[in-house]
């Protein structure tokens, strides 16, 4: 419906006009028309209606770029090229990322060696927990692999004798 009234608008040429009968506000950065209200923008006391010029949206995938680039030295383009190389799953475990459009921290992880810093790859949030559990030591993990199948081989006979 808001897309509507923004093509409406462009239409009838009456872009400001028109949003300001309809207290809509145009987001600066995306360009798409909300109602303006603390629902899609945040609060600002020197913006329009007192609402910021960027949609909550808009600030969100900026606040994730510059997290992002700060701590892995990364834009959100190379993040998303290495999704795409790595089909969009997770590298050890091959589960699908849920919504690679929303980048979100819950659900993809970039996993770097906390030494040097180099990026190795994108993990789901569990197993990114794995390895920071595992301290990233081989020998933690290859001690777990065995643990796992010798509970798994004694389950298996425990069921075969009954």
């Amino acid at each position: 419906m808001i897309e509507n009234t923004e093509k409406r608008a462009k239409q009838l040429n009456l872009d400001k006009e028109f949003l300001e009968i309809k207290k809509l506000k145009k987001c600066s950065k995306c360009k798409k028309v909300y109602p303006a209200s603390k629902e899609y923008f945040h609060g600002r006391k020197k913006g329009k209606y007192g609402l910021d010029s960027w949609c909550k949206n808009c600030h969100k995938i900026s606040h994730k770029e510059i997290h992002i680039r700060k701590t892995y030295g990364i834009t959100l383009d190379k993040l998303r090229e290495m999704l795409m190389k790595q089909n969009y799953r997770c590298t050890i475990c091959g589960r699908y990322f849920d919504d690679i459009k929303k980048l979100s921290h819950k659900h993809i992880n970039i996993d770097h060696d906390h030494k040097t810093g180099k990026i190795r790859g994108v993990l789901c949030a569990s197993c990114n927990r794995m390895i920071g559990f595992g301290f990233d030591n081989p020998f933690i993990f290859v001690s777990a692999i065995k643990y796992v199948k010798k509970h798994k081989e004694r389950k298996n006979k425990l069921k075969n004798n009954f």
